[in-house]
Parts: structure tokens; C-alpha cells; sequence
């Protein structure tokens, strides 16, 4: 091999570690953002079951009339807290429409730039980002609010392995928090404001099965039976 034929392979070798570091770095960028969306969701999830905690607490949902059959407003509920919750819910729930397609889109581009990386860094991407889910997770939560009453074959719960008898200890980003504070209807109907907003959208279950904890995954959707779950929830608190 000649000088000049050294110096060409030296320049490629350069320019190729410069061109893993520059696609290294975009896939950082990348994954940053993406964790940052899944955040801003998450705290969004939590903004919208306090709401609907809040609609819970009247014992009214997001239909119900406020006046009474001669007109007047209703004198068993918070008229003004019931209509600027249901007003923010329906502006959170768009928020939160809009948020899930950033993060599938932040994903797409984060999956392509993951594919220009070398086996090396990719797989040390990888480990990274499981290290810092992992760490990033909350403590599960111990008490359980709801119980899995029965499960429809074929339906979304019967694919993902929901059975009956058990109990929900976490559903999506709902739990207990402060037992003595929270009340089962309103976690139930949080649940059901996070399934509706959820179709076709995976949600992260902890259910206690004969002692142990299980983490499952359900995906609201359509299908041949009533609801987008197929499964029915009773209080156990």
C-alpha cells in the first residue's frame, strides 16, 4: 500500500467516526425529545383523572344536564366547577390527542436513527435507554381499587391476558395515592376518561394475581363486543 493509499484510508476512517458520532448525537437529541413528550403526557394523564375526580366528587360525567327540569341550575351540584372541569377535560383530551402523535412521531424518526448507528453504539443506546426507564419508573402501587369482575373472549382485556378475580393495583396512570382521600368512583371513572382517550393506544396495567404483582399491556379498541376493553371493573375499596 503507498503513502497516498494510507493517507485515503485514514481520512475514510476519520470521517467515518465523525459520521457515527454526528448519527450517535442525532439519536440522543432524538431520544431526549421523546422521553420529554411521554413526560408532558404522563402529567397530562394526571391532570385529567384529577379532573375527573373532580366531576366524580358531584356524582356528574361529562353529559348530564346542569339546569333542572324547570330550568334553573342545579342546586345539588357546583355548577361552575362541573362546567370548567368538563370544559378542561375537552381541551386536555385534545391536548393529549395531539401530544400521542408527536411521540409516534418522535418515535419513527428515533427508530430510523437508531438503524444509521453502528452495532456497537446501538447497542449501547439501547441499554441506556432501559437503564433510564427503569430508574425513571415510580414505586408500584400496593393497594388495589378495583377488581376484574369478568372478561369477554376474543375481546381487547382477553388478549392481554386480564382474567377475573384480578385486582388493579395501576391502570394506565391511574392509582391509589392517598386511600383515606381518594374515592373508588372517582378512580373508576378516571379509568374510564383514560380509556376513551386511549383507543388504540397501548396502557400499562399492575394487577395482583394470587399474591404476586404482573404487569400487563391493553390496547382499547373496537371490536366485536361492547366497550373498547371488554372486561368488567367493581370496586374493591
Amino acid at each position: 500500500m503507498t503513502t497516498a493509499d494510507v493517507q485515503v484510508t485514514q481520512v475514510a476512517q476519520v470521517a467515518q467516526v465523525d459520521a457515527d458520532g454526528d448519527a450517535a448525537a442525532r439519536h440522543g437529541q432524538l431520544v431526549a425529545q421523546a422521553q420529554a413528550l411521554v413526560r408532558k403526557r404522563d402529567a397530562l394523564d394526571r391532570e385529567l383523572a384529577e379532573l375527573a375526580q373532580v366531576l366524580a366528587s358531584h356524582r356528574i360525567g361529562m353529559t348530564e344536564p346542569l339546569v333542572d327540569k324547570d330550568g334553573f341550575p342545579r342546586s345539588d351540584v357546583d355548577v361552575y366547577a362541573v362546567r370548567h372541569a368538563r370544559s378542561s377535560i375537552i381541551r386536555k383530551r385534545n391536548d393529549y390527542m395531539a401530544l400521542t402523535a408527536d411521540i409516534e412521531r418522535a418515535l419513527h424518526h428515533m427508530h430510523a436513527a437508531a438503524r444509521l448507528l453502528p452495532p456497537s453504539a446501538a447497542s449501547a443506546s439501547s441499554e441506556s435507554a432501559s437503564s433510564e426507564s427503569a430508574s425513571a419508573e415510580p414505586a408500584r402501587p400496593r393497594k388495589p381499587f378495583a377488581r376484574v369482575n369478568g372478561v369477554a373472549p376474543d375481546s381487547p382485556s382477553s388478549d392481554a391476558s386480564l382474567v377475573r378475580d384480578d385486582l388493579i393495583l395501576q391502570f394506565g396512570s391511574v392509582a391509589v395515592v392517598d386511600a383515606a382521600a381518594t374515592s373508588t368512583s372517582a378512580l373508576l371513572t378516571a379509568v374510564t376518561e383514560l380509556v376513551q382517550r386511549s383507543e388504540n393506544h397501548p396502557l400499562e396495567l399492575v394487577v395482583q394475581r394470587n399474591g404476586a404483582e404482573t404487569r400487563l399491556q391493553v390496547t382499547p379498541r373496537r371490536w366485536g363486543g361492547r366497550g373498547l376493553l371488554g372486561c368488567h371493573l367493581v370496586p374493591v375499596l
